[in-house]
């Protein structure tokens, strides 16, 4: 990816992958997988852990998305995640423009799914995309900490938020969720951050007396290194 003048350009990568055990697989004298770009260019490869296969991408993108002549649903400003469908079609989620599109294995646009807003099938911080069953795709509104699944012709089928009253019931001293993200099992995990009473002036500290629960809209601060995992 690649920023010019507030517009991204959006590659989506060949990733090759050496399968230990694979009968029929070509390898080098070294043991590592060998593969080879176009134009006799060898793929760019990463050494894993020790016995296990190394992963190299090809010098030669899939697909590029965006730029400054591209066209309006081509355009991103800041792709914080992206997901394949079967069919190799490409989901990408802008959380800077609150959009989610998905493209076609050509690039060639498709749907937009939702739209900025703060109602059912509309995000606000969009951070996360998950593709399940029958190519349903689930995105995460990160500013609300809110699920919302559509088909992936763009229906809406289902939105879910997250509680937070419970979360916070839970929590001890000025912890206060940050952020969120998905996980495969359906619960979310949660990222704490520390909110102190006051001004912000004394930092964690309010007229001389330390923070153990702040109101709504009080400083905060990071680096509390605090997770929590909620279903």
């Amino acid at each position: 990816m690649r920023t010019r003048h507030g517009f991204m350009t959006l590659a989506l990568a060949a990733l090759v992958a050496g399968l230990g055990g694979c009968g029929g697989e070509s390898r080098g004298a070294s043991g590592t997988a060998s593969a080879e770009g176009a134009g006799g260019a060898g793929p760019a490869a990463a050494a894993g852990p020790e016995g296990a296969a190394p992963l190299s991408v090809d010098p030669l993108p899939r697909l590029v998305l965006g730029g400054l002549e591209a066209d309006e649903h081509e355009q991103f400003q800041s792709v914080a995640a992206a997901a394949l469908l079967s069919d190799g079609a490409l989901v990408a989620a802008d959380a800077a423009a609150a959009t989610v599109r998905v493209y076609g294995p050509d690039g060639r646009f498709r749907v937009t799914l939702g739209e900025r807003g703060d109602g059912p099938g509309e995000f606000l911080r969009p951070t996360q995309v998950v593709v399940g069953a029958a190519d349903t795709i689930t995105v995460w509104d990160d500013a609300r900490f809110r699920a919302t699944r559509f088909a992936p012709d763009g229906e809406l089928l289902e939105v879910w938020t997250l509680p937070l009253e419970p979360v916070l019931a839970a929590l001890h001293g000025p912890l206060f969720p940050a952020s969120g993200m998905l996980l495969a099992d359906g619960s979310v995990a949660l990222r704490l951050i520390e909110k102190a009473v006051g001004t912000g002036k004394g930092g964690a500290k309010a007229g001389g007396t330390k923070a153990t629960r702040a109101p709504p809209g009080g400083p905060y601060r990071l680096g509390s290194g605090a997770l929590r995992v909620a279903r």
